[in-house]
């Protein structure tokens, strides 16, 4: 009896199922990452820009998982810190003419550890790339250092690289496992689905417009067309908007009242920040530091929440901190830019207050200033323009004399408006 050589083995029932369970398997694994690499809502791979599909990155959480991955990527020389003031109202082209080395890291509701550990990140990986950091402008805010926790969010350790161990394998892995997370999880597919959704509706609180998450890490609303073409509509929504972060700054302010006694609650933000001061210096960093420009009415409420002495020794204590550091280290103590105060900017009428078909120009809201505002900051600090009818460099010895101006100004626009707390009252 002759056996055939050339004959093909059966295949089992069992063995055709195997094959084409695993065949199944890396096909919808495949569809899934090919899925969510071309919708790409935390821009980690920018294959492909689809107008109504993925141009809007509308999800704007998990930033803290964006944000270190960013600077691992594209190694920037030039950041942009501070928390969401920075990241709404800030832009790297208002900064620089070299946007391709620019990166804004802020983060929402962001800690003073959280930006020492950003900016060692970005130290680090920047000298890995045999490169450095050619400027730094961060926005620091009071909130920052009230700050007694992470948010929910949550900030991986992992994810941000240590000045003295460079890019480890621990960071690597961390990076890998968020390119895997990006294409083949669950959440991913979800906030891929959440982009599409929001391609043209606003996105959450964003009355008018879709929330974008920008390529410089910034974000941008983008006024739709309904609203564009419907100023009654306009003017509803943005008053309640207005009105919605008057309200909640009122219960944080009142909440902050009753924990400032307790100091040491708020220290570890201090010696976080004394730790970033120190970093830089070390590294001969070129950083420069603004107190950002704030709207008349968000000043009236530290007033009226009885918290204004402590913003004060806040200033205070942040120019004192700078000015010990840098001479331990004998150099020029950085230069720190105060735009908050009562000006033609910040005494800008509220959206509750202006007539339908007219637009607040500097101001989001009662919290946010819009990237116009944030332009003209980073151009006197861009031009090194030391002095201004709206803003000045600010120092030991001329700190006192600029706070009680601000303060004499306070005390006039109290005395000609009425009672934001009282208002919200009636």
């Amino acid at each position: 009896m002759q056996t055939d050589l050339c004959a093909v083995p059966t295949m089992t029932k069992e063995r055709k199922y195997l094959i084409l369970l695993f065949a199944t398997l890396i096909s919808t694994l495949s569809g899934i990452g090919l899925f969510n690499a071309i919708i790409d809502p935390h821009r980690f791979f920018n294959l492909v820009t689809i107008d109504g599909v993925n141009k809007y990155k509308t999800y704007v959480t998990k930033m803290r998982l964006r944000k270190p991955v960013h600077i691992f990527q594209r190694k920037p020389t030039i950041l942009i810190m501070g928390s969401s003031r920075a990241g709404g109202g800030l832009h790297c082209e208002d900064l620089t003419w070299n946007v391709n080395e620019c990166y804004n890291s802020a983060l929402r509701g962001i800690t003073t550890y959280e930006q020492y550990r950003l900016l060692e990140h970005a130290i680090t990986v920047a000298e890995a790339a045999h490169k450095k950091i050619e400027r730094v402008v961060l926005k620091i805010s009071y909130a920052t250092f009230t700050e007694t926790a992470l948010t929910k969010e949550g900030f991986e350790e992992d994810l941000a690289a240590h000045e003295n161990q460079g890019i480890s394998f621990a960071l690597r892995k961390a990076v890998l496992e968020k390119y895997l997370y990006a294409l083949f999880s669950w959440e991913a597919v979800k906030d891929s689905q959440m982009t599409i959704t929001y391609q043209d509706k606003p996105y959450a609180w964003r009355a008018t417009g879709v929330w974008n998450f920008e390529q410089d890490g910034s974000w941008r609303t983008y006024i739709l067309p309904q609203y564009i073409n419907d100023p009654e509509l306009t003017h509803a929504n943005r008053s309640k908007q207005w009105n919605s972060s008057v309200s909640s700054m009122v219960g944080q302010f009142t909440q902050l009242k009753k924990q400032i006694d307790q100091r040491v609650d708020f220290e570890v933000n201090y010696q976080n920040f004394s730790r970033l001061l120190d970093l830089a210096y070390r590294h001969h960093l070129p950083l420069d530091m603004m107190f950002p420009s704030e709207h008349a009415n968000y000043l009236q409420l530290i007033d009226e929440t009885g918290i204004w002495a402590d913003t004060e020794n806040w200033k205070r204590r942040i120019v004192l901190m700078n000015e010990q550091i840098a001479a331990q280290h004998h150099m020029t103590p950085y230069k720190i830019w105060d735009f908050g105060g009562f000006n033609p900017y910040s005494m800008e009428t509220a959206w509750d207050q202006l007539p339908v078909g007219q637009s607040m120009q500097w101001y989001e809201d009662i919290v946010h200033f819009q990237g116009a505002l944030g332009a003209k900051m980073l151009a006197a600090i861009r031009e090194d323009q030391l002095q201004g009818d709206w803003f000045e460099v600010v120092n030991s010895e001329n700190i006192d004399k600029h706070l009680a101006k601000i303060r004499q100004d306070k005390d006039h626009y109290i005395k000609t408006h009425d009672a934001i707390i009282s208002k919200m009252k009636k």
